[in-house]
């Protein structure tokens, strides 16, 4: 019976702090399209702290980081630290994937999008990394087919991108 009823108050403390959680992550979303960005980060320092093994909290704390600073080391942090408390934790698993193959990073991106397809949860999830992965690929496989170098490639995107 004391069993029963500890683990009884163990579930409503997980189902309080996963509302907690989940509310966070909807004001998060308000604050950051309003531009509130100092109150998002406090909000996810908030999260962090009720729930420090959710990857989900850090993962998207990386993608403040984007939004507002537009920092991609601070962010890759963020979604690293997401899967080291959360190694199952597909959002940052896809974030990172996405970080790498916008950097060139092509083998490493297809590392993290596998990881990420292993955690999907949903078919649309599934579809969604895999496709990740597939551009990917296809991306490497011209590079290769042309000789084309990935560095100078991005490179060459980059500095068109600054003339703009």
């Amino acid at each position: 019976m004391l069993l029963k009823q500890g683990l009884l108050l163990f579930l409503d403390l997980g189902y309080h702090l996963y509302e907690q959680c989940k509310s966070a992550c909807l004001v998060f979303q308000v604050l950051t399209e309003r531009g509130e960005f100092e109150k998002s980060d406090a909000e996810f320092t908030r999260v962090i702290e009720l729930a420090p093994t959710s990857g989900m909290a850090y993962a998207h704390r990386g993608l403040l980081q984007l939004r507002w600073r537009q920092d991609q080391n601070s962010a890759i942090e963020w979604f690293r630290k997401g899967v080291e408390v959360d190694p199952k934790c597909e959002l940052a698993l896809e974030l990172l994937g996405q970080l790498s193959m916008e950097r060139g990073q092509f083998e490493e991106a297809l590392n993290y999008f596998n990881q990420a397809i292993q955690q999907a949860k949903t078919l649309t999830d599934l579809t969604h990394l895999i496709s990740l992965r597939e551009g990917v690929k296809a991306q490497m496989h011209v590079c290769s087919t042309y000789n084309i170098s990935v560095h100078e490639m991005f490179a060459s995107l980059q500095q068109e991108f600054q003339q703009q």
